[in-house]
């Protein structure tokens, strides 16, 4: 499964409001975020995590589906 946010200025708006990151590690992970989207087209899922809770409650349809099969 791989998850994403909406968009990178959505998860560049996220990391700034956590005051996590410094200006380079969010630079650096931002440019991470870039190249780890050209790989989702080999998951068998993608979840774009628009909201936190909606996202896990999907996650988890998802997993559990998979544990059916």
């Amino acid at each position: 499964m791989f998850v994403k946010a909406p968009s990178l200025e959505e998860l560049k708006k996220r990391l700034l409001e956590r005051g996590s990151e410094s200006p380079e590690s969010l630079s650096d992970r931002l440019h991470k975020v870039k190249f780890e989207l050209a790989f989702e087209d080999q998951f068998d899922c993608v979840l774009t995590n628009e909201d936190l809770n909606d996202s896990l409650k999907e996650a988890q349809k998802i997993y559990d589906n998979l544990k059916i099969k």
